[in-house]
């Protein structure tokens, strides 16, 4: 089944040249680009979907520099980021709630 639906895409995007890319995210000031999709649409029918993890402070920097960082690095840093929009949501929901009750 998964085979036929692969051919079906290639066959699709083979015979459609009117193919849009679209670049989508971050959907929350507090998530700082953390996570980018680009996704390639046929009219309302998502094709493909490329998800782009990144670290807009610190990758400038590695990219300039030409550092090679570890992929464990890279998964403490997005692990880091999740956990900070956490908090910011949290402190978010904590203030609301003083607001409302006061």
């Amino acid at each position: 089944m998964e085979e036929l639906i692969d051919k079906k895409l290639m066959t699709v995007t083979a015979a459609r040249k009117d193919l849009m890319i679209v670049n989508m995210g971050p959907h929350y000031p507090s998530m700082h680009s953390v996570l980018r999709l680009i996704v390639t649409l046929d009219g309302e029918d998502v094709i493909e979907i490329e998800p782009i993890l990144e670290a807009v402070t610190v990758n400038g920097p590695e990219q300039l520099g030409n550092i090679q960082v570890p992929k464990r690095a890279c998964y403490i840093r997005v692990i880091m980021l999740e956990l900070s929009r956490i908090a910011s949501y949290l402190l978010w929901l904590g203030l609301f709630i003083v607001d409302v009750g006061a």
